[in-house]
Parts: structure tokens; sequence; C-alpha cells
């Protein structure tokens, strides 16, 4: 009986994480690159500032474009979209 409820818990618990992953393919080497240099602590942090970052601005305004006051660090925001738009 134990093994059961811990299966069934372990099977909810799966379907809940199921919903809530992404596939990056190929670009996981970049993702886990911008993690690291923004000082993210998890994944979900990555994609919250990659929905509200508005692509159409250049390196030099993005700075503007941060809606997270957490990610004030000019210096390393500004090197860190530099180095991700320079891999393209």
């Amino acid at each position: 009986r134990a093994s059961s409820a811990r299966k069934k818990r372990k099977q909810s618990l799966d379907r809940r994480r199921g919903k809530t992953r992404i596939y990056v393919g190929n670009h996981i080497d970049r993702w886990l690159a911008l993690k690291e240099k923004l000082d993210f602590r998890n994944d979900a942090e990555v994609a919250g500032f990659l929905l509200d970052f508005k692509p159409a601005c250049s390196v030099t305004d993005c700075l503007n474009c941060i809606q997270d006051s957490r990610l004030g660090q000019d210096k390393k925001i500004a090197s860190t979209l530099h180095v991700s738009y320079s891999l393209e």
C-alpha cells in the first residue's frame, strides 16, 4: 500500500513538473551561460527575464528595457547581452 501511494504521488509530481518544461534543444549551453552570467537561481528566472526582454532595442538601449530592478548591474548585463548576440 505504501509503495502504491508513493507511486501515485510521484506520478502526480511528474505530471505537474512536465507542464512547466520547455525544450531549448542545442541552445542549452547559451541558456546555462546566460543563467550563470546573470546569477539566476533557477530556469524560471531566465525564462521570465527573456519574456520581459524587448528584442527590438539595441544592446546599448537594452538596459532601459529591463524590467527587473534586481538586474540593475549595468555592466554585467550589457556584457552578457553583448556576448549572447555575438554568439549568433
